[in-house]
């Protein structure tokens, strides 16, 4: 399949994969305010919650769908339960919603 030209651009903290982007994000629980910072060192959420009982996980899916319109059944973790670095897997319908979504992304 070839690359489009958004997926060309696609920055060191995304993967790109059979119709879903991984995202890898560093997480700073117990922050003043929640907020995702995209910069070209990476992705950092800031979630007000302590990391107990999974409670900052499911804010940091939370924010992600919220701020990027993502439907929260498109989200999961798929590695880092329990660490401050998370890969989340966002699956997209088709390469349409995968453009789409890099654009808002990036």
């Amino acid at each position: 399949m070839k690359k489009t030209s958004v997926e060309k651009e696609v920055p060191n903290y995304f993967t790109v994969k059979n119709n879903e982007l991984i995202l890898t994000i560093r997480v700073k629980p117990k922050a003043k305010k929640d907020q995702i910072i995209i910069d070209k060192e990476g992705v950092t959420v800031f979630t007000k919650e302590k990391p107990k009982m999974g409670k900052a996980n499911k804010d940091i899916l939370h924010q992600i769908a919220i701020q990027y319109k993502i439907p929260n059944s498109s989200l999961k973790i798929i590695k880092g339960h329990k660490s401050s670095v998370k890969y989340i897997s966002i699956h997209c319908k088709n390469d349409t919603e995968l453009n789409l979504l890099l654009k808002r992304m990036i």
